[in-house]
């Protein structure tokens, strides 16, 4: 059974998900060392939490964040769906499994299949290429901004436990748990400035 939502997701999957690109935490119960089948609709569900997720945080930074997130999945999906089209191309299939490959933006060259070999491997090097490139803008993006990340979510749990007095489990703080702690320690942190401004 997989998370459903903002709901039920904690926050400790849902980073995992999301840095680690890593899906089996999807899973309820996994205990991150079994081996899981990862259901159908698994990625379909993720990108709803995800979705659902950056529309309850939205900000400039986490838009832009967002942002290159869905690009390097996009990049990501794109390299995984031609590799599949291409292993199965054949001339009976051209048509149809060509139309595919250029919906993905990669060209399919009017010669036989068989003679394709060394044009399909130059466009998948240019597309790993676009990947890495992606993943160093993520990168450099996780570097330059308080994000996430697992150690940063340790940060990010402990500071949140200082200013609103709570304990928090980030194994079982789910996402919108998540948003509503952040939101009631920047309220307190708002009323502590306007105290300390007014004297």
């Amino acid at each position: 059974m997989l998370y459903s939502g903002t709901h039920d997701m904690p926050i400790y999957h849902y980073t995992k998900c999301l840095v680690n690109d890593e899906l089996r935490y999807m899973v309820i119960g996994w205990n991150e060392r079994d081996e899981v089948v990862l259901p159908k609709d698994t990625e379909e569900i993720w990108f709803d939490i995800f979705n659902s997720f950056c529309t309850k945080t939205s900000t400039n930074d986490t838009d832009t964040y967002y942002a290159l997130i869905n690009e390097l999945d996009y990049l990501r999906r794109r390299y995984k769906m031609v590799e599949i089209l291409v292993k199965e191309l054949n001339e009976n299939n051209r048509e149809t499994y060509g139309y595919e490959i250029s919906q993905w933006e990669f060209s399919i060259l009017a010669t036989p299949i068989s003679e394709q070999k060394k044009h399909f491997e130059k466009q998948f090097r240019i597309a790993n290429q676009d990947i890495e490139l992606k993943q160093s803008e993520v990168d450099k993006w996780l570097e330059e901004n308080d994000t996430g990340e697992p150690v940063k979510l340790y940060k990010k749990k402990i500071r949140l436990e200082r200013i609103t007095g709570l304990t928090i489990d980030i194994k079982t703080c789910v996402l919108d748990e998540w948003i509503e702690i952040i939101s009631e320690a920047d309220t307190i942190n708002e009323e502590y400035s306007k105290a300390h401004a007014n004297g």
